[in-house]
């Protein structure tokens, strides 16, 4: 019995060499390194086109009002990158805005209201670029989609301001009371003096009963203010005034510039009609009101003629 089972464990000892011989050669495999993933490479170089919601206002000194209102867009544009870092590009946007309604009711139920619809630009830029962030200047063009309605006793009336460059007209109230039995106010409005301005002027000419128009003193000046007054004489023959016979005064403005044009030369280019005049420096009120007040003294004559009343002479 021990024999046998010695030589059965022989022949299993024996076996086993042999099986192991008919199996293939185990792979050695190394050990993969650690992943490390690529570096990101951030590039500002090409086309790009998007969108833009948001909103807008404005300050208070304007028609339209300070509400804000809505505003959304498009912009598109390209750019390039250079010397590793800096990034230049040129880029063009165009906002839409939410109608302001905004206006101004003036004495005698004239409305005059403006609206800026659109607002848009082109403007190249130069920055430097960190990764993902791009700290950059900008400068170019901007413009802006702008309309004017006036309207006189709820009837629209046509008007145009070709560039909008200032606010077309000022408008001052002033109550003086009873003078000479009579009610007296006075609705002052000023406008620009450049013909380029021209509708403006015939607005507020419409219905005038008295002008002060104001020259400036820098010789260099002049053409321009001969060029506004003849204007003036045009605008009032539309409206069947003759100028001869409104009231109106000239006021020499800036007196205090060193190079003035000496009042007797301004005279004799300006003062065709021997109209009353003044000197006046504007921005620190000199010589103002003495203007005003000569011009409110021919109005009223004015008006007692036209009513049949007694003349009354105008103050110096």
């Amino acid at each position: 019995m021990k024999k046998f089972l010695l030589v059965a464990a022989s022949t299993v000892a024996l076996a086993a060499p042999a099986a192991a011989a008919d199996l293939p050669p185990r792979p050695y495999t190394k050990t993969p390194p650690p992943y490390t993933a690529p570096a990101v490479v951030y590039n500002w170089t090409g086309f790009y086109i998007g969108g833009h919601l948001g909103g807008a206002f404005a300050g208070d000194n304007n028609l339209e009002g300070s509400d804000a209102r809505f505003l959304g867009g498009v912009q598109g544009g390209f750019d390039y990158q250079f010397a590793n870092n800096w990034v230049m590009g040129l880029e063009a946007s165009y906002s839409w805005l939410g109608s302001s309604g905004g206006g101004y009711v003036f004495p005698g139920g004239t409305v005059v209201s403006s609206n800026t619809s659109g607002l848009g630009s082109v403007t190249g830029r130069l920055g430097y670029s960190w990764g993902p962030t791009l700290l950059y200047a900008k400068g170019g063009y901007a413009y802006r989609d702008n309309s004017l309605n006036v309207s006189l006793g709820g009837v629209p009336q046509g008007f145009s301001t070709d560039g909008d460059r200032t606010l077309f007209f000022d408008f001052m109230p002033l109550d003086l009371g009873n003078v000479a039995g009579m009610r007296t106010k006075f609705q002052l409005y000023t406008v620009p003096g450049q013909v380029y301005y021209n509708s403006t002027r015939k607005l507020v000419l419409q219905g005038v009963d008295g002008v002060i128009f104001v020259a400036d003193s820098d010789p260099d000046k002049m053409d321009e203010n001969v060029e506004s007054y003849a204007n003036l004489i045009e605008n009032l023959a539309e409206y069947g005034k003759d100028i001869r016979e409104l009231p109106h005064v000239i006021q020499y403005n800036k007196r205090d510039l060193p190079n003035a044009l000496p009042v007797a030369e301004i005279d004799k280019i300006m003062n065709k009609f021997g109209v009353p005049t003044f000197e006046a420096v504007a921005y620190t009120g000199e010589g103002v009101f003495p203007t005003l007040k000569t011009l409110a003294a021919m109005v009223l004559e004015s008006i007692e003629k036209i009513d049949g009343r007694n003349p009354r002479k105008a103050s110096p």
